[in-house]
């Protein structure tokens, strides 16, 4: 059958029509095709996929951890100690704020705002007059992500004895691998009377971020008054922030496996009250038989070493800084002067503060399966003065005795976590654990 000539025909038949919506639509159709054969099926079955993204908050803070150390002269004061960089990336749309407090005696609250702590007198935190003091301001780096610094903090101010907020952002920052984020730049300042006593004097400043700037206070909470409860409530799935009544150092601890555990290595040293400690009876010196680095192990004096540069650059690989490694301690140290011979015993007392202690050997080979949880650094050992398997092992110190000359302990190596035994004259870590 031809194709009639549909623009020119004055009679069109039905068929032929048909062709002409067919090329429109681009579909062919042959004229006069039956109508009854254009038939739509319906699907069988369907299905579809739902998916769905979640970007969390996340704000970090990086930089501080530093040290400074000036000679002043009575009735004179510093120039800027410092700058200690800060920088803080945070993607919250609220922004963040930084508090700063000091340290002062043995907690970080003092009614006398005495921050910096010597053997026999104290210097008070202010800006001016003829007694001594010290000081601290901060200032905003310039950039994108540029902070504000609240009220007076931008000059020199007295160093708060709760937390203060002294820098804050009200939106996000850039986030990712290679982000600016803000920046903050601390400084210190200190003064000393004509009738200062001439020794040394050691202060601190902590600072905490939060998010959003709205965001209340930080507030304190002290190892030594932590219970299992509310480790297991609190740090069951994410690290918990507290703190050493004895020296202020802040530590991570968390809720595993019916433990709380340390998941930073303890760093206090030289001598420690048996106030809120593992042990009773008189201030013990974890240093009493000399530093670990340079001398001959000994099973009868107490030997420690916090680690400084040199031990942070010994593990620089590994970019660990020198709170992270903490300090090593021989037997005698850990145990509180308890087991300093070459005789099988068990510590019943330790360094960790009270109401913590020098986890078992059974404690120590449950943990073996949480190490993603424990959070296990390498760093090595102190053996006769030289730090060894900086890069390669990390050991942790258990209360279990293994022989008369060996102690047990954690050992971490290849990513693994093992129950090993240690020359108790060693320099290792120690991490305690609160069970109870």
């Amino acid at each position: 059958m031809a194709i009639p000539d549909l623009l020119n025909s004055e009679t069109t038949p039905v068929g032929a029509s048909l062709k002409v919506f067919g090329v429109l639509l681009g579909v062919t159709v042959l004229a006069g095709a039956a109508l009854t054969n254009l038939k739509v099926s319906a699907a069988d079955s369907s299905t579809s996929d739902s998916v769905t993204i979640q970007i969390k908050s996340s704000c970090t803070m990086s930089g501080g951890d530093s040290t400074y150390s000036a000679n002043v002269n009575p009735g004179q004061e510093t120039s800027d100690l410092g700058p200690s960089n800060i920088q803080v990336v945070c993607n919250d749309a609220g922004g963040f704020a930084i508090y700063a407090i000091g340290f002062s005696g043995n907690s970080y609250t003092s009614a006398n705002h005495t921050k910096l702590i010597g053997t026999s007198s104290t210097i008070s935190t202010g800006t001016s007059g003829d007694n001594s003091w010290w000081a601290f301001k901060v200032n905003p780096v310039t950039g994108t992500y540029q902070p504000s610094i609240v009220g007076s903090y931008s000059s020199y101010s007295v160093v708060p004895d709760t937390f203060a907020k002294v820098a804050y952002r009200e939106a996000s920052t850039d986030a990712g691998a290679g982000a600016t984020g803000s920046g903050l730049q601390a400084y210190y300042k200190v003064k000393a009377s004509l009738s200062q006593a001439p020794e040394d004097y050691t202060g601190r400043v902590k600072y905490t971020l939060v998010h959003t700037n709205s965001a209340p206070a930080p507030s304190l909470a002290y190892m030594q008054d932590l219970t299992l409860a509310q480790c297991q409530a609190q740090a069951t799935d994410a690290p918990l922030t507290v703190y050493d009544r004895r020296d202020g150092s802040d530590y991570t601890v968390r809720y595993i496996n019916g433990n709380c555990w340390m998941t930073q290595n303890l760093r206090i040293t030289g001598i420690i009250s048996a106030t809120d400690s593992n042990f009773s009876g008189a201030d013990f010196n974890t240093a009493a038989g000399g530093d670990s680095r340079g001398g001959s192990m000994t099973y009868t004096a107490a030997q420690s070493h916090r680690a400084d540069s040199t031990d942070a650059t010994a593990s620089s690989s590994l970019g660990y800084t020198i709170d992270q490694l903490g300090a090593w301690y021989n037997y005698c140290a850990a145990s509180a002067g308890q087991v300093c011979s070459q005789t099988k015993m068990d510590a019943t007392q330790d360094i960790c503060p009270a109401n913590w202690n020098l986890p078992t050997y059974s404690q120590e080979n449950d943990i073996k399966s949480y190490a993603s949880l424990f959070s296990p650094i390498y760093g090595g050992q102190y053996a006769n003065g030289t730090l060894g398997y900086a890069t390669t092992f990390g050991f942790w110190w258990a209360s279990t005795a293994s022989d008369t000359e060996m102690q047990y302990d954690l050992g971490y190596n290849s990513g693994n976590l093992s129950v090993y035994y240690g020359d108790k004259r060693a320099g290792h870590y120690i991490r305690c654990v609160r069970s109870t």
